[in-house]
């Protein structure tokens, strides 16, 4: 009998264990890259939808300043009538020129809230322009790392530091976003 023989049949043959040690070790590391996927997955997620709502409520906000801004036109139209119909009573040529002052001044007003309008329209156009800009940025950069890690899975050459890298690296740049999206 040779030296090899003796061991494979009695169950200690070295490479044997080693190679079932090789595979729960590869397995373990599929495990782990799966999960860190599905983590930066939930949190991109998570953090998609915060945007969303902040939009939302940001639209909202600006809907409300409209409103009130509009009252207050209405307002002040409404009034300027009343003391024009009051002072037509008594001077027919004041009354005249108080009724041009109101229509320029209501004129001016309009011109000024469509000008800022279209000035908040603008931005919000331009914030939400670079903000899919940085999501479609982060997706592929995502995308890439997926397609990093799907060809790296039957290597065992990549790692742990090196992944643990560019997550670090991913979470600065997601946190970089945040913070400049809260700044403005």
């Amino acid at each position: 009998m040779k030296k090899d023989e003796t061991y494979v049949g009695t169950g200690k043959d070295p490479t044997l264990n080693v190679r079932e040690l090789l595979d729960d070790a590869v397995e373990s590391l599929k495990e782990l890259f799966q999960s860190e996927i599905r983590r930066v997955d939930e949190r991109h997620e998570a953090l998609t939808r915060q945007m969303q709502e902040r939009l939302v409520a940001e639209a909202k906000r600006v809907d409300s300043i409209r409103e009130v801004d509009a009252t207050a036109v209405r307002v002040a139209s409404d009034k300027a009538q009343e003391q024009a119909a009051v002072l037509a009573t008594q001077v027919a040529t004041s009354a005249e020129t108080l009724r041009g002052l109101v229509a320029t001044n209501a004129a001016t007003v309009a011109l000024n809230m469509q000008q800022q309008g279209a000035q908040l329209a603008a931005r919000i156009e331009e914030v939400t322009k670079n903000q899919n800009q940085r999501d479609e940025a982060i997706i592929g950069r995502i995308s890439d790392l997926e397609k990093a890690q799907n060809a790296s899975l039957g290597r065992s050459s990549v790692s742990m530091p090196l992944v643990m890298a560019l997550v670090g690296i991913l979470c600065g740049i997601v946190g970089y976003i945040i913070n400049t999206f809260l700044s403005r």
